[in-house]
């Protein structure tokens, strides 16, 4: 649980708020809508954290160099 605590970048209270649920959660997409670049970022930054645009583009540019890859 620490570990997690650490991780998270959150006081303990903060995560205690976010795991019982008083916390505002996440925006909800509907996948349908969003096109694959935008479901690539919004993958891409739940998993590292916020990206600035540059960098984003970047990552979004290096992903698709190989289209199979990208394309699963």
């Amino acid at each position: 649980m620490l570990n997690e605590i650490r991780q998270s970048n959150l006081t303990p209270s903060q995560y205690i708020e976010r795991i019982s649920g008083q916390q505002e959660s996440e925006p909800q997409y509907k996948i349908d809508d969003l096109s694959d670049d935008e479901l690539f970022l919004l993958d891409l930054e739940s998993r590292v954290g916020e990206l600035s645009d540059e960098v984003a583009a970047q990552a979004l540019a290096t992903a698709k160099q190989n289209e199979e890859l990208f394309n699963k």
